[in-house]
Formats: structure tokens, C-alpha cells, sequence
């Protein structure tokens, strides 16, 4: 079982720094963090920590679709309350999201057409293949979602600037 991650109605700079703390105290090493998006933050974890990242926030979950000969990269998300991410897609990438606290309403879809959201809490697990449109926003709270990318281009792996935005409530392209 996961040990808990409490978020309450906290400013940004508050849940920032709870969850930076909840990494460290799990000695969890930060490559790379970024407080500025628009929607909320993220970190991403090292690497070499990836057994450890989905140990501690998998468990024995079954991961669909992970192709362990691939090169992985762990991420978490923080999404604030009424903010959403892009309506996008990546072309050398797939993810598999855990929602750790809080709840984030998920849309996903094949077609560029986005349906209706379904919400994600608790030990909630979604898998978006490559290519597959997808969003998510913070519910009526923080919304906190360990994120596993799957590099699906060797030779090529995803970064931030793999994102295909379809549709995007900061005017970003």
C-alpha cells in the first residue's frame, strides 16, 4: 500500500512544497521540476529510480502496455482545481497515469473530438497508448497523478516538446 499523500486546499507554493517533501522523504531523486505551467507543476524522477517510482506508486498494479525494453521516465503531475492540460497527443510516447491524491477528471479519445470525462481517484490506473488524445483537470481539488512515460522511439525518446496540442485554454500551440 502506498503511504498516503495529503493535499488540502492549499496555495500552489504550499502544494508545491508538500509534495516536493513527500519525494524527498521517500528519497526520491528530482532531475527536473517545473512550477510555472500554467495548470499546476510537475517533477520528474530520475531514472534510475523508475523500479522504485513504480514499486512505491504501482505496487502490483497491472501495467498495461509496459514494454519494460523500453526506456521509461517517471513523472508526477499536480493539477490545480478548474485548470486543465492540453487536449493532446504525443508521437513518441505513451503514459500510464495513477491518480495519488485527489481526483482528476480524464478524457481520452482516438478521434480529435473530446467526449466526456471520467474521474480518477484512489488507486485509479489510465493507460493512453501513443497517439491517443487525451487531457485531464484538476477535479474540485489538487489532483496529484504519478505519471510513467514509455519512450516509444529508442532513438528518439519524448520530451516536453512531444506534445500535440489540439486544443489549449493558455493559448499555447
Amino acid at each position: 500500500m502506498m503511504p498516503e499523500l495529503k493535499i488540502e486546499n492549499q496555495s500552489k507554493t504550499e502544494v508545491f512544497q508538500t509534495v516536493a517533501d513527500y519525494l524527498s522523504t521517500h528519497t526520491f531523486k528530482i532531475i527536473k521540476l517545473d512550477i510555472l505551467r500554467p495548470w499546476g507543476f510537475f517533477f520528474y524522477v530520475d531514472e534510475e529510480q523508475t523500479e522504485k517510482f513504480i514499486e512505491h506508486f504501482y505496487g502490483r498494479a497491472e501495467l498495461e502496455g509496459i514494454d519494460t525494453s523500453l526506456s521509461l521516465q517517471p513523472k508526477i503531475l499536480a493539477i490545480e482545481s478548474g485548470k486543465k492540460l492540453s487536449w493532446q497527443y504525443h508521437n513518441r510516447r505513451s503514459e500510464i497515469w495513477r491518480c495519488i491524491a485527489g481526483s482528476v477528471a480524464v478524457i481520452e479519445n482516438r478521434a480529435d473530438d473530446e467526449p466526456s470525462p471520467q474521474i480518477i481517484s484512489g488507486d485509479d490506473l489510465v493507460t493512453f497508448p501513443q497517439g491517443i488524445r487525451h487531457r485531464a483537470s484538476g477535479n474540485n481539488e489538487w489532483g496529484i497523478v504519478a505519471e510513467i512515460w514509455q519512450h516509444t522511439d529508442p532513438q528518439n525518446p519524448s520530451d516536453e516538446n512531444d506534445i500535440v496540442r489540439l486544443q489549449d485554454d493558455f493559448g499555447r500551440s
